[in-house]
């Protein structure tokens, strides 16, 4: 398997199956190469920038970066998936080179933290770790997207920086759900 340096340096390689904006596509690979910019620019890696920038400041005592280190802890979840009607435990899956896109376990307490955080505009104890205009960037929307709970209720859907942004009945829903495995 290939290392982030490696990945990243593979992404030149790639050519385009779109336009520049012509479709909203998500891509795993652009949050790795933008987690291992953010690790290069500060002189380490995106998990010592995410430790000591996110998770220190916030509390988020319980929050790991890989899979290997979540089964380190007194109390994880093992990984279930539906499989024909039942709920079937299936391997971790331990995506550690692209951690950027979605590596971190967490826990209700922890994720508690993170919505406050959002919801502080980037504040913490009186600190604001991400200025309110960056953040206020990150939570509008950029592009129009698919959602898979397009309905009546939710008729529009945007993504914005690392967020997907609904309007359910006059309100901005922002979320991100995550879709790895187990």
């Amino acid at each position: 398997s290939r290392s982030r340096e490696e990945l990243v340096n593979a992404l030149q390689y790639l050519e385009p199956n779109e336009d520049f904006r012509n479709k909203w596509q998500y891509q795993n690979l652009m949050y790795m190469a933008a987690g291992y910019l953010v690790g290069q620019l500060k002189g380490t890696s995106w998990e010592n920038v995410v430790q000591e920038s996110l998770f220190n400041p916030l509390g988020m005592n319980s929050s790991v970066l890989s899979v290997d280190e979540m089964q380190n802890q007194p109390d994880f979840a093992f990984p279930y998936m539906d499989q024909n009607g039942e709920s079937t435990r299936i391997p971790f899956r331990k995506i550690d080179a692209v951690g950027p896109a979605g590596s971190i376990n967490s826990n209700l307490v922890d994720m508690i933290a993170w919505v406050q955080f959002q919801l502080n505009q980037g504040q913490q104890d009186g600190a604001q770790l991400i200025s309110k205009e960056q953040l206020a960037v990150m939570h509008s929307p950029q592009m129009a997207c698919t959602s898979p709970f397009h309905s009546k209720e939710l008729p529009v859907s945007t993504y914005g920086l690392g967020w997907m942004i609904d309007s359910y009945r006059g309100h901005a829903m922002i979320h991100h759900g995550g879709a790895i495995d187990g």
